[in-house]
């Protein structure tokens, strides 16, 4: 399948670890990654299959889903809520 079509599919997107490819997917058996680029110098996005480059876009493709966000988190998911204390009464 060539990244032209992958960019047409429905697919469904998972987060990982890793900073500079932080969304993987399975197709057909072949894992994709998403490699964030250094924007605006090079494309936003970079569609690979193992270290072979697929596609390089900037727009999200309207028929991926992107993984569920956690809005509590903060930078590298700490939570961002704040600790309370009583002090006095």
């Amino acid at each position: 399948m060539t990244g032209e079509e992958l960019l047409q599919r429905k697919l469904k997107w998972e987060k990982t670890p890793d900073a500079f490819h932080p969304m993987r997917t399975e197709v057909d058996g072949q894992e994709l990654r998403i490699r964030v680029g250094d924007f605006p110098e090079e494309s936003l996005y970079t569609l690979l299959a193992g270290d072979q480059e697929l596609a390089q876009f900037d727009d999200w493709p309207k028929t991926w889903q992107r993984p569920p966000s956690d809005k509590s988190a903060g930078f590298y998911g700490k939570s961002r809520a704040a600790k309370t204390t009583r002090h006095g009464k």
